[in-house]
């Protein structure tokens, strides 16, 4: 196939060989229509009828993202290029396919074109999901999202290198006499062989044969186990042929491709068959009715345990020709007792064996975009299996029969979930066959019934004569099985005898001739001990079983009798299948011994390949763990738990080191260990795999105190011992987030126990937690990251740390207390968490996602309580639990409300419809009775909780979606938020507004709720704030509540009205005084850890435990975090610094405070004598301040901001008093207070001062001018006659306060422009500092220089002020110091104080990050900074690692290497040499000298 012309090999050449010689006219079209560029050309192209389908789909495709993208409102530049970059894709893609001819590219580029599919296919759902994003205004990392985009468009295929590619073949070709091996030779009309292009080998080709050379680059393919790999040529005698395998391979690589996304697990192993001859009488039912099409689709097989169910399934899925589908549900195993799992694998099935149900069934995972697992089962039956065989079968008139088979339902953990679909399968098609068994149960029995063809396997009295008749074979074959017997032994008396002691029980049959047969026992004698029982039915079947371990216990000494029930007892309990070399290891039992003793009991135990040890039947387990059916052989569930928790724990008390994987090195992260997996698998048994991961889940209270005392001795060896040690072996399993829940579990289970080991067990939680970064992403760095700076009290550090002395050691900056308040982090969904909520008691946790599930956790261990409710198609927006805790009420996108069963995830109602749009919100009444919720419709609506019928018309009244609902505590209001920006207030009752919108957010209102007294509303906004209403006026009740600084998406009060919890996109949670508005303790910061960094992540909802000590959260990044909570001032770290330059600072009236404005558009208040901020940031101007000053009362703050505003704070709160004072027209420069505090001044950008009366904010006066360039610092005099101005023009000014005249000249001295100025406290002397490095003080009567410049600042002066006593005066400097002066001298009064910067220039007067500045340093022991932004020299212990570092993330990087894992709040406070104080985080201070690492990293540990 040769392409109609030349193409080239670069871009230049890609348009100069465009196909312009009429071989492809509708090439030459397609190539007019593109020439114009941009989106109008990709229109034309998908309205253009000679399009090329598979091209015209992609155009429409990328036609319909660029459509997404244009309505975004943020990044435009960012969309706008990514848009052109995608057109430009496009277009390169068109015209590379008008290089071939219509036949060519439908099958040359097929592949490619199904590639590209897939590949916009993602790039879209990836687009939607920002826009879904930008729907809840959720902040993301635009940089981090475009990246990804832009590595998506690369991915789409290269149509010019494979023109290219095929050129160049098609012209090796032609230069041979002959073709390489051919992948596919015509061997006859009928069979063609397929096998590997030979590379080399001439093949003889028959004259005159048209062939076909076809580049197939883009996928691999699968026909008939053989593969053909990219760029292999397929040779084929015919076109037609050619295009229809082609298209075969196309289409079978695509369903593999949707097929894989099941993820469907291997279904149940079919068991026994029945014995030939035996139960002809049901499979002959069974098979009549595979064959009469007026019957029921579906054959319910039921029967007690043990009547031969499954065996019979397993006959008819070997014997059946009709066969297509099976799944054998078994209790042991966890994929076999998913109920999730049953739909997926049958479609599985299906699809192997009918082409037309695998492109169906493709179909659907493609529509689905493969998201089957986030479908409820009812809506997997619908989408995998209801329509693909409705579309397949619908109108055949003659259709064989299909058969699916599902076996041992009542052993599906929630079978109840599945009754709704198995019932639905009645609908299909009579010659779609079902055959499903099961235990008799009333549930089943109840939606089966009536929709089936019901057997009942009669046992007991009632068996049947065909059903006696086949035990009889089966004994009788079994007998003659086995030689040495006597003759004729042992009889039709005994043999009649056990058919009747069976009586119909197949299991009661097998596990009596396995126990009789028994090799080493003596059969007559087996024999007449089952003869001596005259049980029937059930008790048959107990008795047997009783029998069979009576007999294994016999003649054993007391301990081996012990060892047997507990190896009985562990096979019982375990939470997976246990090997026999497992218990071996974990029980410490013999080798001889387990084997005698499995042998003992193999009549009841089943053992696989690969010895695992299950026991036969259920109806053993259920026999063991019922006391009173058991009697002296009961497993008591409780004793052989935590028996076996205790052999878990001995276990790895035994095993467990330091560095148990022997590690060689540290630098390298777990990923990058090489042949990790393997290497794992070499020193680590299944049997420390299972007690690592589950020894904590055996921990149960039982009533032996001996036993207890024991188990409770081992687990403090082991969290005292080998703590660490375990933490290794959970990091390199990835199992780390469950290992801190294993340790609540630990904590729990001793608290009444020891309370000192509880303790020891949570703050070993709390050490994994705050850790959980590099302990999860490198062993080693448990020891040399990790250990090191765990707080100085806590019990991990205090008992620890001494034993690894060769660590890095933090000299300044280690916590005192764990500052992570996350204990618990649940990890399950699979899409992003919308809404969390506690229940009634605060024993459970339900959270909604956007992967369509609700899920229900246990609070106190972090547990998944119950598979995930499933039901909604879509994202799930809100969650609610009833006050009584009996149900969970949620609302989804797919516009439905559902009501669950909280203790069964039984869903109790059909979804509440009536919503036009998503469904936002969703909370009960306080009675349980009513359920209301908000949607986008802009309404909400009230339900009738028991029926689920609306009750009232919808609430109408909001102009925009309503975002969140709530009840009133008494239930007689509703409070509804709205993204029109208000909140309202609703009768309950009535649905009537009861007054007027409470207004005051500037965006939409996100999230609300009543306090517990019913008095006040809470609201949270988009704007960023937080307010409180009064719920009886709407009247808010102080200023809104500033902190955040992204929208505030969910809020709630605390359970004793006293404190507001919000969470953000901002990625905190704060915690808020309602008297106060204040915050009360640090922000809790969501940080995300992923492989090689960790980063923040936007908080989705938030709400308060009962009890008022613990905070839930839900967040972007898919995870449920439970945070503790402290609220008292003391126990936080109060160490806050400003985010960017200092611009201004001011001395309070009393000298105990400092105020502080900044750029980063906030003011601080510091104490001056520890340097602590006493209250939360001043925020609330829209830029920079420039200016700041006290009240002379020391009550208010006055702040000047370059939004040309001037604001008047309380200086104990930090609420805003009154609007801005509004009159400049460009920046405030400075502002000052009247000694009376009666007036405010302030100086502009604008040139000019302006005087404010400081009660009302109106200005008093016009404008006074005189300056020449803007005014950079204003004053009043002490006795508020005056007022001066410092400007650019280098001058000072004064004026009179009252006229606003100038009394004198202007005061000239400073040789550059004037930054800032102040009068003394007796108004005796003015202070002003100059960008010419210079503080000058004048005489204000006359306006002389009373003294030299005061020089020491090596860069211009920002700021100055007197001290309160008029002895001081302080300066800020761009040069990072300030410094204090004796104000009657001049003199510099005390050292200067460094504060300096990251940056390497300042302009502001206080510094809030330390230097990073070259030093070379003799010391090895020190670290020597050299590139000022990120990098430093580590002077180690070893002189071979003296090379520079960086700092990535949170790691110090030498080189390539993980040397260094640094907290957050250490990372920008680490002291570098020279360093002598750090403001605005915590100084942080390491010592090297001992620090061992990399390939030396084990000496740490001093044994």
């Amino acid at each position: 196939m040769y392409a109609n012309a030349t193409i080239g090999t670069n871009d230049t050449n890609k348009s100069n060989n465009m196909n312009n010689t009429g071989l492809n006219p509708a090439g030459n079209d397609l190539l007019q229509l593109i020439s114009g560029g941009g989106v109008s050309a990709l229109e034309a192209v998908a309205a253009s009828g000679d399009a090329f389908p598979p091209l015209k789909a992609a155009v429409i495709e990328a036609l319909a993202i660029i459509k997404i993208v244009k309505k975004f409102q943020r990044d435009k530049e960012d969309w706008a290029t990514f848009s052109e970059s995608l057109i430009e894709k496009i277009e390169n893609i068109v015209q590379a396919s008008c290089q071939y001819n219509e036949s060519q590219v439908l099958w040359t580029l097929q592949p490619h074109f199904e590639n590209m599919k897939y590949i916009l296919d993602q790039l879209k759902e990836y687009v939607m999901k920002i826009q879904r994003r930008y729907t809840r205004r959720t902040f993301y990392d635009s940089e981090k999202e475009q990246a990804s985009l832009q590595i998506k468009l690369h991915a789409l295929p290269d149509f010019w290198a494979c023109l290219c590619m095929e050129e160049s073949l098609q012209e090796a070709d032609a230069k041979r006499d002959v073709w390489e091996d051919p992948i596919i030779t015509e061997s006859n009309t009928d069979d063609k062989s397929i096998e590997r292009r030979n590379v080399g080998k001439r093949p003889t080709i028959t004259g005159g044969v048209s062939q076909v050379n076809v580049l197939t680059q883009a996928h691999d393919f699968q026909i008939n186990d053989s593969v053909f790999y990219s760029a292999n040529t397929l040779n084929i005698n015919d076109n037609g042929e050619l295009e229809v395998k082609i298209a075969d391979l196309v289409e079978q690589s695509n369903a593999e491709k949707w097929l894989q996304e099941l993820k469907a697990p291997s279904h149940g192993k079919v068991r026994e068959r029945c014995m030939p001859g035996t139960r002809e009488d049901v499979l002959t039912l069974i098979k009549t009715w595979l064959g009469d099409l007026n019957e029921p689709n579906i054959f319910w097989l039921s029967g007690s345990p043990g009547s031969g169910k499954t065996t019979i399934a397993s006959t008819i899925v070997v014997d059946s020709d009709y066969f297509s589908g099976q799944f054998f549900f078994h209790r042991d195993e966890a994929e076999l007792r998913n109920s999730d799992n049953l739909w997926r694998h049958i479609a599985l099935d299906l699809s192997l064996g009918s082409n037309d149900l695998r492109k169906s069934i493709t179909q659907a995972l493609e529509t689905q975009k493969a998201n089957i697992r986030g479908l409820d089962i009812s809506m997997q039956f619908e989408h995998l299996i209801a329509k693909p065989l409705q579309q397949v079968f619908t109108g055949r008139t003659s259709v064989k029969p299909l058969l699916i088979v599902v076996d041992a339902l009542d052993e599906c953990d929630s079978y109840e979930k599945l009754l709704p679909s198995l019932v639905s399968w009645s609908h299909l098609s009579k010659s779609l066959k079902l055959l499903i068994t099961s235990r008799n149960y009333l549930k089943i029995q109840n939606r089966l019934r009536s929709v089936s063809v019901h057997h009942n396997l009669t046992t007991g009295h009632g068996v049947s004569t065909q059903t006696s008749h086949d035990l009889e074979k089966y004994f009788v074959a079994r007998f003659s099985e086995v030689t040495g017997l006597p003759p004729k032994w042992p009889g039709p008396a005994k043999v009649s005898f056990l058919v009747r002691k069976a009586a119909g029980l197949f299991v009661w049959a097998k596990s009596a001739m396995d126990f009789i047969l028994y090799n080493g026992g003596d059969p007559e004698e087996r024999l007449d001990i089952i003869s001596a029982d005259s049980g029937e039915g059930i008790d048959v079947v107990d008795s047997l079983y009783h029998q069979v371990i009576s007999a294994a216990l016999q003649g054993l000494r007391e301990p081996e009798k012990v060892a047997l029930k507990l190896v009985l007892g562990s096979i019982i309990i375990a939470k997976n299948p246990l090997r026999i070399k497992d218990l071996t290891e974990l029980l410490g039992v013999k080798d001889a011994l387990l084997i005698s003793i499995i042998g003992q009991i193999s009549p009841i135990l089943s053992i696989s390949n690969t010895s695992y040890l299950r026991v036969c039947h259920q109806s053993v387990t259920d026999f063991l763990l019922d006391a009173e059916r058991s009697q002296n052989l009961w497993v008591d569930p409780q004793f052989y738990s935590l028996c076996f928790a205790g052999y878990c724990l001995k276990f790895m008390n035994a095993k467990l080191k330091f560095n148990f994987f022997g590690l060689k090195t540290s630098h390298v992260l777990n990923r990058h260990i090489p042949e990790l997996k393997d290497h794992i698998k070499s020193v680590k048994s299944t049997a420390l795999d299972h007690a690592s991961y589950f020894w904590a889940h055996y921990l149960q209270k039982d009533g032996d105190p001996s036993l207890q005392l024991e188990v409770q001795g081992a687990v403090e060896r082991f969290l005292m011992v080998h703590l660490l040690h375990w933490l290794e072996i959970m990091s390199l399993m990835g199992t780390v987030n469950h290992a801190a829940q294993l340790l609540l579990s630990a904590a729990r289970w001793s608290t009444a126990l020891k309370p000192s080991l509880s303790d020891f067990a949570n703050d070993a939680n709390r050490f994994v937690m705050e850790f959980i970064e590099p302990i999860t992403l490198a062993a080693p760095h448990i020891y040399l990251s990790a250990l090191p700076f765990s707080p100085q009290h806590s019990k991990i550090s205090m008992h620890f740390l001494e034993l690894f002395q060769k660590t890095v050691t933090v000299k300044k900056g280690k916590m005192e207390d764990w500052s992570e308040k996350c204990f618990i982090r649940l990890t399950d969904h699979d899409g992003e968490v919308a809404s969390v909520a506690f229940s009634s008691d605060g024993q459970h946790i339900v959270s909604g996602s956007d992967d369509k599930t609700v899920r229900v956790w246990d609070a106190q261990t972090g547990q998944s309580v119950m598979d995930p409710l499933k039901g909604h198609n879509g994202w799930v927006t809100s969650v609610a639990f009833s006050l009584n805790g009996g149900h969970i009420v949620s609302g989804c996108r797919d516009r439905s409300i559902r009501v669950w069963d909280a203790q069964t995830g039984q869903s109790v109602m059909d979804p509440l419809k009536g919503h036009d749009d998503w469904v936002t919100s969703v909370a009960f009444s306080p009675d349980g009775c009513q359920i209301v919720s908000g949607s986008d419709d802009k309404t909400i609506r009230l339900w009738d909780a028991q029926t689920g019928q609306s009750i009232m018309d919808p609430l109408k009244g909001h102009k925009h979606g309503v975002t969140s609902v709530a009840f009133s505590p008494d239930g007689r209001h509703i409070v509804s938020g709205s993204a029109d920006k208000t909140v309202r207030v609703w009768d309950a009752q009535i649905g009537q507004s009861v007054m007027n919108p409470l207004k005051g957010h500037n965006c939409g209102v996100t999230s609300v709720a009543f306090s517990p007294d019913g008095r006040h509303i809470v609201s949270g906004s988009v704007d960023n704030t937080v307010r409180v209403w009064d719920a009886q006026t709407g009247q808010s009740v102080m200023d809104p509540l500033k902190g955040h600084n992204r929208n505030v998406t969910s809020v709630a009060f605390s359970p004793d009205g006293r404190h507001i919890v919000s969470g953000s996109d901002d990625c905190t949670v704060r915690v808020w005084d309602v008297q106060t508005g204040q915050s009360v303790m640090n922000p809790l910061r969501n940080l995300v850890c992923h492989d090689t960094s960790v980063e923040c992540s936007p908080i989705t909802s938030v709400a308060f435990s009962p009890g008022g000590r613990h905070i839930i959260s839900g967040s972007a990044d898919n995870t449920v975090r439970v945070w503790e909570i402290q609220t008292n001032p003391s126990v936080m770290d109060s160490f806050k610094g400003h985010g960017h330059h200092v611009e201004s600072v001011a001395f309070a009236p009393d000298g105990r405070h400092i105020v502080s404005g900044s750029l980063d558009k906030t003011m601080r208040v510091w104490d001056t004598q520890t340097g602590q901020n006493v209250i939360d940031p001043l925020n609330g101007h829209d830029c920079a301040v420039t200016s700041v000053a006290f009240s002379p009362d020391g009550v208010h703050i006055v702040s000047g901001s370059h939004d040309e505003t001037v604001r008047v704070w309380d200086a104990q709160t930090g609420q805003s008093v009154m609007d801005p004072l509004k009159g400049h027209n460009d920046w405030v420069t400075s502002v000052a207070f009247s000694y009376d505090g009666r007036h405010i001044v302030s100086g502009s950008y604008d040139k000019t001062v302006r005087v404010w009366d400081a009660q009302t904010g109106q200005s008093v006066m016009d404008p006074l001018k005189g300056h020449g360039l803007w005014v950079s610092s204003v004053a009043f005099s002490p006795d508020s006659q005056h007022i001066i101005s410092g400007s650019f023009d280098k001058t000072v000014r004064v004026w009179d306060a009252q006229t606003g005249q100038s009394v004198m000249d202007p005061l000239k001295g400073h040789n550059r422009g004037v930054t800032s100025v102040a009068f003394s406290p007796d108004g005796r002397h003015i202070v002003s500092g100059s960008v010419d490095n210079t503080v000058r003080v004048w005489d204000a009567q006359t306006g002389q220089s009373v003294m030299d410049p005061l020089k020491g600042h090596s860069l211009g002066v920002n700021s100055v002020a007197f001290s309160p006593d008029g002895r001081h005066i302080v300066s800020g400097s761009a040069d990072k110091t300030v410094r204090v002066w004796d104000a009657q001298t001049g003199q510099t009064s005390m050292d200067t104080f460094t504060t300096s910067c990251l940056s390497t220039s300042c302009t502001s007067s206080i510094r809030v990050v330390l230097p990073i500045l070259p030093i070379n340093s003799e010391d090895e022991n020190n670290m020597d900074m050299s590139d000022p932004y990120k990098t430093f020299f580590c002077s180690s212990y070893d002189k071979s690692y003296l090379k520079f570092c960086h700092i990535h993330s949170n790691w110090v990087m030498l080189q390539n290497a993980h040397l260094l894992w640094v907290p957050d709040q250490n990372k920008s406070g680490l002291f570098w040499p020279r360093t002598t104080t750090v403001i605005g985080c915590t100084p942080t201070s390491l010592q090297f000298k001992n620090f061992v690492h990399g390939i030396n990293w084990s000496q740490c540990f001093s044994s």
